[in-house]
């Protein structure tokens, strides 16, 4: 039965799985057919397009490929060869594929033993989503082209077949000239996963792993020994983790899959070493979110072999944990600040005793709380820094305070001389109003509010402005009059230029992908959809003093923004 000339298999959730699917169908196929009482001559050939590159390269892979099978055949039958059949097609060939044409036809004339109607060929090209940056345009052009060019030399249709799969619709496959084939193949789309469906499936390595520690704690007994039950619950809490920590960057289930299994070595050795229980589920998440940063930047890219990546993760992962667990033995006093739950506790703790030493501050005549000096913060690109600073506003200052705080004339005045958007400076508590800095209400000691995305990206987009290195800084009023009309119409042109920009910026798509990446990795709280931005509320997830640190590495004075914070750290 004549197959269609070309298909495409579209699949979202793992094309390379599906093409190894395929060879391994195809391989089943070939036997199967060869077994059978009129055996039916069946040939495929895998063409990923990086490792064969160029036209001449692709002829000969296909060529040696048909004229193997043909070789191998016919010393399974015991058949005398000619010496024009041992010589190989592709010695011969160069790189037009009219070239290839004609020595493409005499290979399956050849293979076929002249019955080309029990005779059946697919070219596989996996990731074709590559082909336009490799490929010339001729090349598939002319493999699209391929059916009729056999019907014209007298081969009947059907009996080669071009195979596809990607993750992509067919309108990507551009040629660098922006055009398209007119002659595409049949598509099947396979459906996509749910999220349900992707976690259920990183479930499945869940035999596997519990065959290892079953095995790990039998050679060692003294590690401490988990139920089945407890394991299963761990390790279906942890892929739901690892899904929203992965997805933001990979979309392969079968990579999903290696990544969520690779970590989850990591993520055990806290409980190996004894440092943390079973039961302590986010202290164990605090310590593997480092790694899982770790595995996308070189597992994923494969800079390590996942045995490397995991055996080296695991020798730093117990270092760390006995590290903790030395420090831990340690009395406090002598502990260093960190920014784990225990420290931050003992830390408020060690600021609100009335016994330490105070410096008084001489304008004012109140005692000051000296902070650590020694904070542990995370290393986080521009934008990701300054989301999180503008996240912690939003949660901490209240909505009425909007207005004043962050609205925008065309050109803002400098922090030192005004606040920002215009505010005058903060004028000196009264004795009326020194002692609502003890009010428990404030929002300081509630904690951070849950408030609306749109609210944040409008405080990120003023940070974006103000934080930029070459923003100009608005003269006083005898600087002004001072230009000419000129040079205040382009510094418009300019300021405006720069307001466009931003606001394109703090709305884009890629900022949208960070926020799902730092939701992922903890720093904001959601109890919304990840997948419908419009309306998500969001709550930040990180100390004054990382807030602090991150906004005075992007030059923004953290206190200049927050309604009345510094009258408690003061």
């Amino acid at each position: 039965m004549p197959a269609p000339p070309s298909v495409l298999l579209r699949d979202p959730n793992s094309p390379r799985h599906t093409a190894a699917l395929l060879r391994a169908l195809f391989a089943h196929l070939k036997d199967g057919l060869a077994k059978l009482p009129e055996p039916a001559a069946f040939d495929y050939v895998s063409l990923p397009t990086l490792p064969v590159p160029t036209p001449k390269l692709i002829f000969q892979t296909i060529l040696s490929a048909i004229q193997r099978e043909f070789v191998a055949q016919s010393e399974a039958e015991g058949l005398p060869q000619k010496d024009e059949h041992i010589v190989p097609f592709h010695t011969r060939v160069d790189e037009t594929f009219e070239s290839f044409e004609g020595k493409f036809c005499e290979a399956i004339r050849l293979r076929a033993k002249g019955n080309v109607s029990r005779y059946k060929l697919c070219l596989v090209i996996e990731q074709p989503s590559r082909i336009r940056d490799l490929w010339p345009d001729s090349v598939l052009s002319g493999f699209l082209r391929l059916s009729d060019t056999l019907k014209a030399r007298r081969l009947l249709p059907g009996r080669v077949t071009l195979m596809f799969v990607s993750e992509l619709p067919w309108h990507h496959f551009r040629h660098p000239d922006g055009t398209i084939a007119s002659n595409g193949p049949d598509e099947i789309h396979f459906q996509d996963l749910t999220k349900d469906e992707m976690v259920a499936s990183l479930k499945l390595n869940h035999t596997h792993l519990w065959n290892d520690w079953n095995e790990a704690t039998a050679m060692d007994p003294s590690l401490p020994s988990i139920s089945e039950q407890r394991f299963s619950s761990l390790y279906s809490n942890f892929c739901e983790y690892a899904f929203t920590s992965f997805r933001a960057q990979n979309r392969d289930v079968v990579e999903l899959q290696l990544l969520c299994a690779a970590t989850w070595h990591v993520f055990l050795v806290p409980i190996k070493t004894g440092e943390v229980k079973a039961t302590s589920f986010q202290v164990l998440l605090s310590h593997v979110r480092q790694y899982i940063r770790d595995a996308l930047t070189r597992l994923h890219s494969r800079e390590l072999s996942p045995r490397e990546w995991i055996s080296a993760s695991i020798q730093a992962a117990t270092s760390e944990s006995l590290q903790r667990m030395s420090e831990a033995s340690v009395p406090s006093s002598s502990k260093n600040p960190s920014d784990s739950l225990v420290d931050v506790l003992e830390r408020d703790a060690y600021m609100h005793d009335e016994t330490r030493p105070r410096r008084v501050d001489t304008s004012r005549g109140k005692r000051k709380v000296i902070l650590p000096e020694e904070v542990s913060v995370p290393t986080l690109p521009r934008n990701s820094a300054l989301l999180l600073v503008a996240a912690f506003m939003a949660c901490y200052d209240p909505p009425k305070q909007d207005l004043i705080r962050f609205g925008r004339r065309e050109s803002s005045m400098s922090p030192a001389k005004k606040k920002k958007g215009g505010a005058t400076a903060k004028a000196r508590a009264s004795a009326a109003t020194e002692g609502q800095k003890d009010n428990l209400k404030r929002p300081q000691l509630v904690g951070p509010r849950a408030v609306l995305l749109e609210r944040i990206l409008s405080i990120f987009q003023v940070l974006l402005n103000e934080s930029m290195p070459d923003r100009e800084a608005e003269g006083d009023l005898v600087q002004q009059t001072e230009m000419d009309e000129e040079e205040v119409a382009e510094r418009s042109a300019r300021v405006l230029t720069r307001k466009e920009n931003t606001e394109r910026m703090s709305r884009s798509a890629a900022i949208f992908q960070e926020i799902k990446s730092m939701i992922a990795q903890r720093f904001l709280l959601t109890s919304s959809k990840t997948n419908e931005l419009t309306g998500m509320t969001v709550q930040v997830n990180i100390t004054y003093e990382v807030a602090q640190s991150l906004a005075k590495r992007e030059n923004v004075k953290l206190e200049d923004w927050l309604d009345d914070w510094r009258e408690l750290y003061q």
